[in-house]
């Protein structure tokens, strides 16, 4: 099950032009944790401002490619369904760079590899210190900068796009609606 669920995630990252070549079939069973897809490096869009990692520990500092944003969504919860558009999804937002400021979106810019709108992680009207803190999911909005926490964090806003409206993908305006 586990050979058939990653071949069509390697399949839709493919078809995306995120991945490649298929890599071949191991001999023995795995799991799909264990895959790790090679995707070419790309530029950092214009409209966003490469920025050093901050003094936040990264849970998991191995991004070298969206094959291991991939990696780290399995990891972290992402229901395999949503895998392959969560990756296109961090691909289109921040090239697959965790460290990325786009300084030009409102709420003081959006963060990290899912571009994550400080709205999500500053007091506003509707919470004393930010929805994100209030989830547990992270301390301060300098976290976002850590894939790890970025990925958790848009797990986070998806599951409440889910329960609140029916569908994950709302927050990301411009990505169509995949469920």
């Amino acid at each position: 099950m586990e050979t058939v669920a990653f071949r069509i995630v390697a399949s839709v990252l493919t078809a995306l032009g995120l991945l490649t070549a298929l890599p071949p079939l191991p001999e023995r069973s795995f799991e799909a944790s264990e895959a790790i897809l090679e995707v070419p490096a790309r530029p950092v869009p214009t409209t966003s401002v490469p920025r050093p990692p901050t003094t936040t520990e990264y849970l998991d500092n191995t991004i070298q490619h969206c094959g291991d944003v991939t990696r780290l969504l399995l990891k972290n919860g992402w229901p395999a369904d949503q895998l392959a558009y969560a990756t296109e999804i961090a691909w289109r937002e921040s090239r697959c760079y965790p460290w990325v400021l786009n300084e030009l979106d409102p709420n003081g810019g959006s963060i990290g590899l899912f571009q994550i709108n400080q709205f999500w992680c500053l007091p506003n009207r509707y919470t004393k210190i930010g929805w994100l803190q209030e989830q547990g999911v992270i301390d301060s909005c300098d976290d976002l900068y850590n894939a790890t926490l970025n990925i958790r964090a848009a797990l986070a806003i998806y599951n409440y796009g889910v329960e609140k409206h029916g569908k994950g993908w709302g927050p990301w305006s411009s990505a169509k609606d995949a469920k």
